[in-house]
């Protein structure tokens, strides 16, 4: 059955994962629109537009507009949104968390996920209780606590790592 001519009405979007936008058109790979069981190509037979100078790979919310092309036509404007992403341990990678006593405070460098400025990110030493700046110097185990705050992109969480400062041999 071919279809030479269809109307693209509803839009499905959904949003994305770990700082990446992702546009998905009632499909799988976000290059398609699938109309009563026809998979459209988006440059052959549809557009897509959104306003100028919108961020699209940032959280946030904008309208889009799918445009019918070729043997499609209509179009419909949606409301899009990208909600921040939720970070896990697993999304920000810190080193330095197993060390040796050398007289100097330790302290940890973490790798970001894309997406996220270091100016939204705070770590934090603690000996128990304790808020040690600048630090841990004695051996022995601390919680380093990673903290994303005010980030356009990504919700606040306080994120817990265990860091082991072992005796100088």
């Amino acid at each position: 059955l071919e279809i030479l001519q269809g109307t693209i009405g509803a839009v499905v979007f959904q949003n994305y994962d770990n700082g990446y936008s992702v546009l998905r058109l009632s499909c799988e790979n976000g290059q398609t629109v699938t109309v009563v069981g026809t998979e459209l190509m988006m440059g052959v037979d549809f557009s897509f537009t959104y306003p100028e100078g919108y961020d699209i790979t940032g959280a946030g919310k904008t309208e889009l507009t799918i445009k019918g092309i070729g043997r499609y036509t209509g179009e419909k404007t949606a409301t899009y949104t990208i909600e921040k992403a939720v970070l896990t341990e697993g999304d920000i990678t810190p080193s330095g968390l197993n060390t040796t006593y050398n007289l100097n405070p330790q302290t940890v460098s973490v790798s970001l996920p894309t997406g996220l400025d270091a100016q939204y990110v705070t770590l934090v030493y603690v000996d128990g209780i304790t808020t040690i700046d600048g630090g841990p110097t004695d051996a022995g185990s601390y919680k380093v606590l990673v903290k994303v705050e005010g980030s356009p992109n990504y919700e606040n969480v306080t994120l817990e790592y265990d860091m082991v400062i072992s005796r100088a041999p």
